[in-house]
């Protein structure tokens, strides 16, 4: 669970038993509507991600930003927080080792190519 507080909602990521645990999937609720009794109203997030293990969905509040990664498309994404939609920036895999966030700053570590 996440509070996105960004737009007033709650992020609900799961698994299930059916692909053996290994995929992830969002949906967001509204708070109000939650606060209403309604948990059936959500919205899918990153339905065009494939998040099977060891793809991941981070969330980054103080930056607003959402960082996943898809292993079958070998692909990072930075998402925006306020509107979960809005992919900010696409980075292939093939040379990042490692992805840091922290306020106002994303860093990228990469592998070294020695020729």
């Amino acid at each position: 669970l996440f509070h996105n507080k960004s737009n007033g909602t709650l992020i609900i990521i799961s698994v299930f038993a059916a692909d053996s645990y290994s995929s992830l999937h969002c949906r967001a609720s509204r708070l109000s509507d939650l606060r209403n009794g309604d948990a059936r109203s959500s919205v899918e997030l990153f339905t065009s991600e494939s998040l099977k293990w060891p793809g991941f969905v981070e969330f980054d509040d103080v930056n607003q930003k959402v960082l996943t990664y898809s292993a079958d498309e070998n692909m990072y994404k930075v998402w925006s927080m306020a509107d979960p939609s809005l992919v900010l920036y696409q980075l292939p895999d093939n040379s990042i080792a490692e992805i840091k966030i922290s306020p106002g700053i994303m860093l990228l570590v990469l592998t070294r190519d020695d020729e």
